[in-house]
């Protein structure tokens, strides 16, 4: 079932990343192709300690810029985030927050976040994805959110 699901999630990223460039862009195409590469190892890894994958994010942002994602997540789980980003970025931070509190974060200066955590409660949490150094800009990153019951 999560190898079906991830065929689908693949197949899916692949359609959204080709329509978010223009078909003139291959580098933009080869960058997205090398994060989403990131993501399913990271995914083949997690899995081997029982982590199914829940949601998959691929996006591109400057040096400096933040974005974030409100997604629910459920109270005794045990939640892993896993950051990838393409060969021009060398750091990216994730964050998680539950409203003005940061309830675990991964903010070494990598280009590749690893954030565990478990919530005390049901709810709706923040993941903030921070591109703290890139150096050719936009750069592509991207993240897996994946849980274990």
């Amino acid at each position: 079932m999560i190898k079906r699901t991830l065929q689908a999630l693949t197949l899916t990223a692949a359609a959204l990343v080709a329509l978010a460039v223009r078909p003139s862009d291959a580098r933009a195409q080869e960058h997205a192709a090398l994060v989403w590469r990131q993501l399913n190892t990271a995914f083949e890894t997690v899995s081997r300690d029982g982590f199914g994958s829940v949601n998959y994010i691929i996006g591109r942002m400057g040096e400096g810029k933040s974005d974030s994602w409100t997604l629910n997540f459920e109270k005794g789980v045990n939640y892993k985030i896993v950051g990838a980003c393409d060969k021009d970025c060398s750091d990216v931070d994730i964050e998680v927050i539950d409203g003005s509190e940061t309830i675990a974060r991964d903010v070494l200066a990598d280009d590749a976040p690893i954030v565990s955590f478990s919530p005390k409660t049901s709810g709706q949490l923040r993941i903030k994805v921070t591109m703290v150094k890139c150096s050719d800009e936009p750069c592509f990153f991207g993240f897996g959110l994946f849980q274990k019951s």
